[in-house]
């Protein structure tokens, strides 16, 4: 049931509006076979009254990963990009220099005011748009259990076209294997990208 769910609301994003080209001075045989340009009205996730945000202050995100949120209507939902901890497991680590200033390709993003559904259908857009992403789920897929809330849920993304260091192309690979990305190893089980996703992914590497 919840694989219909998910699958109607990704097909009503889509098609929620469909508008085609205004005829031109081109010859009808030129234009027949294009396809409709497909206009999304509106995101389950866009920023809205009735779910207010803070700015987060997110820094270090490269023009590329920007563009993507911002065509998905997601820079409101940003929580953070670079950070600078010293330790191995810090996939918001620099990965490259953009004008001069370190950035992360690697963000993470809010999934507050979202439903199971519609944090899946975001997942499955974010695979779509060269984004592998993870939704951490306190006490699911390895994520800690956290009675006292310090490990927020969200959802960890990585852009797949970026100038990875090695612990996010070994995220990368792990996404495309199953795994949750963390040290653990172990299956994700919240979402399962499609074949043709993966595909697609593997394709960008």
């Amino acid at each position: 049931m919840r694989a219909f769910l998910i699958t109607s609301l990704l097909f009503c994003i889509a098609l929620i509006s469909v508008t085609s080209s205004k005829a031109n001075d081109q010859p009808a045989s030129d234009t027949k076979n294009q396809a409709p340009e497909v206009v999304v009205d509106k995101y389950p996730w866009e920023e809205n009254q009735n779910c207010p945000f803070d700015d987060y202050g997110a820094t270090g995100i490269p023009s590329s990963v920007m563009a993507i949120m911002k065509k998905l209507s997601l820079t409101h939902r940003i929580t953070q990009g670079i950070n600078y901890a010293a330790k191995a497991s810090n996939y918001h680590g620099p990965d490259t220099v953009e004008n001069g200033v370190d950035v992360s390709f690697a963000i993470d993003i809010s999934v507050k005011c979202l439903k199971d559904n519609e944090i899946i259908a975001l997942l499955e857009i974010l695979a779509q748009n060269d984004i592998v992403a993870w939704y951490r789920l306190r006490g699911v897929d390895g994520w800690p259990e956290d009675k006292e809330k310090k490990y927020l849920n969200h959802i960890h993304a990585v852009y797949v076209k970026g100038t990875l260091k090695p612990q996010l192309s070994a995220q990368v690979q792990n996404w495309l294997n199953g795994r949750n990305g963390l040290f653990t190893d172990l299956p994700y089980t919240y979402w399962t990208p499609s074949e043709s996703v993966k595909d697609k992914i593997r394709d960008l590497l």
